[in-house]
């Protein structure tokens, strides 16, 4: 025994899934609730005032000095910020935290929502021995709030936390001196390793079942990937576990085959002719985003030499530090402070040496990044994307590089489990996790690869002669 009292909470989810489309529209006043139960191990008879459940979600954003002066030459090292260099990683070293403050990093903060339900209210006197209490919150308007996500400058998550308030100072002090008393009696040096602060203990049989192996995704905490081994977080009167919001923007990975895809046609005029090809929307558990291009020079001077593209990530946040609220950000009176910094990942360079004139070329663009965000667009935070071509060309001298951007909307979709039987479609099942990446080596959708466009070729044919007879008469309007 470690402590005092030992505080839990199970909830009945962890993460939560909305749906909207590709021009932002959600479902109007749609709500949801988190169900769970708050459980309370008293080894020493306490005074409470009050025990609540409160359900929250934040924006942070941390900039620093760099970002005040855009480079626009920014080569693909500084977009690509390793794991160990994100400023959103809360770093658990006090010289580390300080010299970011040092360099000039600061943050700026958005509470999203904040749902507190009062489970005991008033004096209530605990006798030694566990307690467990029922709770329910209800989210209001759940479709509009934004994804769970976590990208070197940026974080957006959500926590379900349960929280004590004593009835006096005096009582404070007794817990306190419990506490102390206990872990200077204690003698196993391993307990203290694996305490989450000097005030505070973790037990096995507190954690929930999905917690089981440190390892494994389910215990992975996507809000901070140092400590993915600690799924709840606790102190002396409160804990607190993470909740996810996956917000995706069609039902299946086989909806994305029924796609519509653009023409984009334009022209240098008297020297090129070009055509794009592409969807407006981009998956992300896909992992690439393919597209068509063909050009037709029309005098010598536009023979192309190489083709450059890759995506464009367009980040807009606020420049100074603070806790936002929604009347200070996105003003109409031109004076906001907002910040527009645009990052470029997976560059790609495509030799044209051997193309011929009007044939088309199809090109595909990584999506694999943890770096690269879903489209967020909140009142502090808003985040787009295109993307970016780049025409050069063999005499530059004679005629300039042409730059083409075209937009694109990054989304998700529910993760999917293939089907027993081959002749069933893939089923939709509960998914655990977050668009982002918890390590650089692959995306937490893995194994959707085999959903490609030969597997669901056998749903878009056309019904044969055999199908057409045995299918009968069409109905009659009349009757």
């Amino acid at each position: 025994m470690t402590s005092a009292l030992q505080l839990n909470i199970v909830s009945n989810v962890d993460t939560i899934h909305t749906f909207h489309s590709e021009d932002d529209t959600s479902l109007p006043d749609e709500s949801y609730s988190i169900t769970g139960v708050v459980e309370l191990d008293l080894y020493h008879p306490i005074h409470i005032r009050q025990l609540s459940v409160q359900f929250e979600g934040q924006i942070e954003s941390i900039f620093s000095t760099s970002d005040f002066f855009q480079d626009t030459n920014n080569t693909k090292a500084d977009d690509e910020i390793p794991l160990n260099k994100w400023s959103t990683v809360e770093s658990g070293k006090l010289m580390e935290r300080l010299t970011r403050k040092a360099m000039g990093e600061s943050s700026a903060t958005f509470s999203i929502l904040k749902e507190k339900v009062k489970i005991l209210q008033g004096s209530h006197y605990l006798n030694k021995g566990k307690y467990s209490w029922p709770f329910s919150i209800v989210i209001q308007n759940v479709a509009s709030l934004p994804p769970s996500i976590l990208i070197p400058h940026h974080r957006i998550h959500y926590q379900l936390s349960a929280r004590i308030k004593l009835n006096s100072i005096k009582e404070r002090m007794k817990i306190s001196y419990w506490q102390a008393t206990n872990r200077m009696l204690q003698s196993n040096p391993r307990s203290d390793a694996l305490s989450l602060s000097p005030s505070s203990a973790v037990s096995t049989d507190a954690l929930s079942p999905s917690s089981s192996s440190p390892l494994s995704p389910e215990s992975l905490s996507f809000s901070t990937l140092e400590n993915a081994n600690k799924s709840k977080r606790r102190n002396l009167l409160g804990v607190s576990m993470p909740i996810k919001i996956c917000r995706h923007s069609y039902p299946s990975l086989y909806s994305l085959y029924q796609l519509h895809r653009i023409r984009y046609r334009g022209h240098r005029e008297n020297h090129i002719e070009y055509e794009i090809s592409m969807t407006k929307f981009a998956c992300l558990q896909k992992r690439s985003f393919g597209f068509t291009c063909r050009f037709l020079p029309i005098c010598p001077e536009a023979k192309i030499a190489k083709l450059e593209y890759y995506l464009e990530q367009i980040e807009t946040y606020p420049i100074r530090a603070g806790d936002f609220s929604p009347k200070l950000v996105f003003s109409n009176t031109g004076s906001s402070p907002l910040l527009p910094r645009h990052r470029r990942f997976s560059r790609t360079t495509f030799e044209m040496n051997e193309y011929q004139h009007g044939s088309e070329i199809d090109l595909t663009l990584l999506l694999d990044l943890p770096q690269i965000s879903p489209h967020i667009q909140t009142d502090m935070l808003r985040i787009h994307h295109k993307l970016r071509l780049i025409v050069r060309f063999v005499d530059e001298e004679k005629e300039r590089n042409m730059s083409l951007s075209f937009p694109i909307t990054l989304g998700t979709v529910p993760k999917l489990r293939s089907s027993i039987d081959s002749a069933e479609r893939p089923l939709i099942e509960e998914s655990d996790t977050v668009h982002v990446r918890q390590g650089l080596d692959a995306w937490l959708f893995e194994g959707q690869e085999q959903f490609t466009a030969s597997y669901f070729e056998a749903y878009n044919k056309l019904p044969s002669y055999r199908d057409a007879i045995r299918e009968g008469n069409p109905p009659s309007p009349f009757f």
